[in-house]
């Protein structure tokens, strides 16, 4: 891909960290293989679930991939997005402000309110100069 857009485009990849299924792939296996994106021409890493397909989903809390995200950021050297289940303005700014990743993807929380971004503004404030949200 990065032969075919050149330097100027940016190229994102989303890479599904936990199958959780056996023999899938594992948060593990996308420490590994995020390196080996970088290399291959990846500026930004955008870590989600697997392919479970209709399992029975058993992850619980918001950010439910973040600790995945904070492993792939320490062995990559690009930008982590992480998505999963962040619904409130608090955990995703937690996951920033912990470094577990660069930006957060928010889904199922906006098309629930579409208010969503307006309220966060509200509820964490405006950001300061040493804001990591700007930096």
């Amino acid at each position: 891909v990065r032969e075919e857009v050149g330097p100027e485009l940016t190229v994102m990849y989303r890479l599904g960290a936990d199958d959780g299924l056996p023999g899938g792939i594992t948060p593990e296996d996308a420490r590994e293989i995020a390196p080996r994106l970088v290399d291959a021409g990846v500026d930004v890493i955008d870590i989600s679930g697997g392919l479970r397909g209709y399992q029975p989903f058993e992850w619980k809390g918001e950010g439910f991939f973040a600790d995945i995200s904070s492993r792939v950021k320490a062995a990559c050297g690009v930008p982590v997005i992480v998505t999963g289940g962040i619904k409130s303005p608090a955990a995703a700014d937690s996951i920033i402000r912990e470094s577990k990743a660069d930006l957060v993807g928010i889904g199922r929380a906006l098309l629930k309110d579409p208010d969503w971004a307006v309220k966060a503004r509200l509820e964490l404030g405006e950001p300061g100069t040493d804001d990591v949200a700007i930096r």
